[in-house]
């Protein structure tokens, strides 16, 4: 015989499940981000190496050199690890993606779950169908 289902609790077990991946995401985005920049910023003064040494020696090697690691120097700098969170404004803006828009959604489909019900009371012929 089946037993009964809680489907309120069920749902709220998947939302907080699916909340702890999308607040795993929001927080581990910006790292992934800063990895790729970092790969991307190498990936770059690798060819500016290779520009420098297929120079002629007549453009001069040492300015090249010199370029290159005041170039690399500044993407030190520039994309480092914890770059993309000190121009985050942590107090407000972190539980804000945290929070509104898993509410919005749990919103919206709570709202959708009443609208159904209401229809289905509607036909059903269900006085005082509530919302």
């Amino acid at each position: 015989m089946l037993t009964p289902m809680n489907y309120r609790r069920g749902f709220r077990r998947i939302g907080f499940v699916v909340w702890i991946v999308y607040a795993f995401g929001v927080v581990a985005f910006p790292l992934f981000l800063a990895v790729q920049q970092r790969k991307d910023a190498f990936s770059l003064a690798q060819a500016y190496y290779r520009l420098c040494e297929d120079a002629p020696a007549a453009d001069g090697h040492e300015t090249c050199y010199a370029q290159l690691n005041a170039t690399i120097k500044k993407d030190q700098e520039l994309y480092g690890v914890l770059t993309l969170y000190r121009d985050w404004n942590l107090l407000w803006e972190v539980p804000v993606a945290l929070f509104v828009p898993p509410l919005i959604i749990y919103g919206c489909i709570r709202g959708l779950m009443a609208l159904g019900s209401w229809i289905v009371g509607g036909f059903r012929g269900t006085p005082g169908a509530q919302i």
